[in-house]
């Protein structure tokens, strides 16, 4: 089973991704803050983490410590989005997100990371 870290100062978000994709068969951990979100980033290791941005140097903390997919929660605005992938997130869903868009696209950041990491597709 896939695990993901959601990491949203934002209770109600936390809370509705939290079930939404534990129904979808996910094993899923959370923290409400970045030091939570270190924490259970080393000792949980999951396989993506979900990051509400609520400031930069969290994202290029969390990219520093791990390779793992991060899906970057933006701000409705091209901007945020922009931002968020130049400084290390793997690609970016505006909040409040489609919940549908975004299962969609979490299967395939862990489908293409699982690939790669198993040496499939890479050029030699």
């Amino acid at each position: 089973m896939k695990k993901i870290l959601i990491v949203a100062k934002d209770n109600n978000t936390r809370e509705f991704l939290s079930q939404a994709l534990a129904y979808s068969g996910f094993c899923v951990i959370g923290a409400s803050d970045r030091v939570g979100g270190l924490y259970k980033l080393g000792i949980c290791q999951p396989h993506l983490v979900l990051l509400e941005i609520g400031d930069w140097d969290t994202l290029e903390r969390f990219r520093r410590l791990s390779d793992v997919p991060i899906v970057a929660l933006t701000p409705n605005d091209d901007e945020s989005g922009i931002e968020s992938l130049n400084r290390g997130a793997d690609l970016f869903v505006t909040l409040p997100p489609s919940f549908g868009e975004l299962l969609a696209r979490i299967r395939s950041l862990l489908r293409r990371y699982e690939s790669t990491a198993m040496g499939i597709g890479q050029k030699y």
